[in-house]
């Protein structure tokens, strides 16, 4: 979610900067940009109909993703802005590559903190010592039990029989509801002639050849051909003035009302829409098609079967709430309904296991009716069709786990920190020795263990570790006359190491040709382009006024729990 609205910010901010910097994408050239789309094409050419059917199956509307587009546009004019005009130099490149390909060679010695963990014997006294000092940290938590009926749909049996008569009756029923959902969800194809208005010609002017068009189409002549030549929508005329598929909420109500009530085939009289003259042809009516008994059958069935499990399963779900309510325990709601209670094994409320792991459970237990007054709860709804009602059937108070139970753990600590602390001392004794300049095979002879070597190394060398590497190409590198250089470090696992390098070499060894240079020039200015690009950003947000509202952000993820 962070990330998310990180994203959204930072996206109104380049919207104002294209604002405040008048920047602008007209219709227009969204509408080329669209009509030129291999995306949006069919046998190369622009298909209203494939444009429709994209951008319905990502959820929008025309027009919404259009103004999308145009927004997406305007924002990257700032991207390019920014990233287009950095441009960088050969020497550039040449120091990118002399550090990026840079490799090196060292020697460390390292003293490992598990192995010499490994070296110290814990006294029974140090441990004791440890677990009565430390008593908090090795108690046991408050323990529970809980009791439980739970039912599922194998907590009932019905008569699983469904006669032919039922399954009939029950399709008649659905068809009549798919009937009318086919009738909502009519679509029409539908072609249209626009004659613009305003300066390109009077109402009259358009009715009038707009009636000269409708005689010709009367008389036989093709709509599609009359459409390429007469109609002034760009976007359709090239293609008979095909506007695809529409139902009626996607219309504006004037050509809805006169589609809707074509024939196949016909053509509308002339009628003003949106300000232009329109001869609206009905070419197709798009139903659904209802599916016959045969199809319906076995879903009937199974459904029907499933709807007597459900009901059943309601009513004996009911009446355990209603016994659960009147009675103390759940002996009496067992016997009567005929099914068990059950019994958790012990858990914690920070590491619950089985039903007690279900956060409905868990609600039903933290409340006073539960855990105080020992109730039972009410009928809590797992899942699916499964439902339970749960008893508090014992708790255990926070006690002290046995000495027997941590006393591994307890010397493993003490080992540790044993180890950590000698290693402290290691390390600033080694500091000591480099500063004295004291050789690489004097401290490791110092700490008992081996030279280890390792050559070649680049910034990216997982090996020996990744904390060496990098301390290594953040050292100093070596100089004929002066002594190597050497550091002690402490790795992030606790050990400890002293690194020295022997040499380094820089990178750009082999020199690029004109088209390898022009390619990594590119690469490199882009990389520049997409920092100064986020720094342009940061800039934009520190000196602006955003204001996130953390209590709205909240809200969402407080009704989910």
């Amino acid at each position: 979610a962070p990330m998310v609205l990180g994203s959204m910010i930072n996206n109104q901010l380049l919207s104002n900067e294209a604002a405040n910097n008048d920047m602008l994408v007209s219709q227009e050239q969204v509408g080329q940009l669209i009509m030129e789309a291999p995306a949006f094409q069919v046998d190369g050419a622009y298909s209203n109909e494939r444009f429709q059917q994209l951008v319905r199956a990502q959820g929008q509307t025309e027009l919404g993703f259009i103004r999308s587009l145009q927004r997406d546009l305007v924002m990257n004019q700032v991207r390019a802005g920014v990233v287009d005009t950095n441009f960088s130099l050969p020497v550039e490149l040449q120091e990118q590559r002399r550090l990026a390909e840079q490799q090196r060679d060292i020697a460390f010695v390292r003293k490992s903190v598990d192995e010499l963990a490994g070296q110290y014997e814990i006294s029974e006294q140090d441990i004791a010592a440890h677990y009565e000092a430390n008593q908090a940290d090795f108690m046991r938590p408050e323990m529970y039990q809980l009791s439980f009926i739970e039912m599922g749909e194998d907590s009932v049996s019905v008569d699983e029989t469904v006669t032919e008569e039922q399954v009939q009756a029950e399709y008649e029923a659905r068809i009549t509801a798919l009937k009318l959902v086919s009738e909502s969800s009519e679509r029409r194809d539908a072609s249209h002639i626009q004659l613009q208005l305003g300066d390109v010609r009077s109402k009259q002017e358009a009715e009038a050849l707009a009636s000269s068009i409708k005689a010709k189409i009367d008389a036989g002549e093709s709509f599609a051909d009359l459409a390429r030549e007469y109609s002034d929508d760009a976007s359709t005329a090239n293609g008979g003035g095909e506007l695809g598929a529409f139902s009626r909420e996607e219309l504006p109500e004037e050509m809805a009302q006169v589609l809707f009530s074509l024939r196949e085939g016909q053509v509308s009289d002339p009628i003003e829409v949106d300000g232009n003259v329109h001869l609206i042809k009905l070419n197709g009516v798009i139903k659904r098609d209802l599916p016959g008994l045969d199809d319906l059958a076995d879903t009937i069935r199974a459904d029907l079967k499933r709807a007597r499990v459900e009901a059943a399963l309601a009513e004996k779900t009911a009446r355990l709430d209603e016994l659960a309510f009147e009675h103390s325990d759940l002996q009496t709601p067992s016997e009567e309904l005929g099914v068990s209670v059950q019994v958790t094994d012990w858990f914690s409320l920070n590491a619950p296991t089985g039903l007690a792991a279900n956060p409905k459970v868990l609600e039903a237990l933290n409340t006073p009716a539960v855990k105080q007054d020992g109730h039972n709860s009410g009928l809590l709804e797992l899942g699916a069709n499964r439902f339970a009602v749960v008893h508090l059937a014992g708790k255990r108070e926070a006690e002290p786990l046995p000495l027997s139970d941590v006393r591994g753990k307890i010397a493993q600590t003490l080992r540790m920190q044993r180890a950590m602390a000698r290693l402290d001392e290691l390390a600033g004794d080694a500091d000591k020795l480099i500063a004295e300049g004291a050789k690489l095979d004097a401290i490791a002879e110092g700490l008992g263990e081996n030279i280890e070597t390792a050559n070649k190394l680049t910034r990216g060398s997982r090996a020996p570790t990744a904390d060496i590497v990098r301390q290594a190409f953040q050292m100093a590198r070596p100089f004929e006359g002066h002594a190597l250089p050497l550091q002690a470090q402490r790795l992030s696992n606790g050990d400890l190491v002293v690194v020295e390098v022997s040499a380094v070499r820089d990178g750009a060894g082999d020199e690029l040709n004109t088209q390898q240079q022009a390619m990594a020039l590119a690469e490199l200015s882009s990389v520049e382009g997409e920092r100064s690009l986020a720094q342009s950003v940061r800039y934009m947000r520190d000196n602006s006024d955003v204001v996130i509202n953390e209590s709205r952000m909240q809200e969402p993820q407080q009704e989910l729990q």
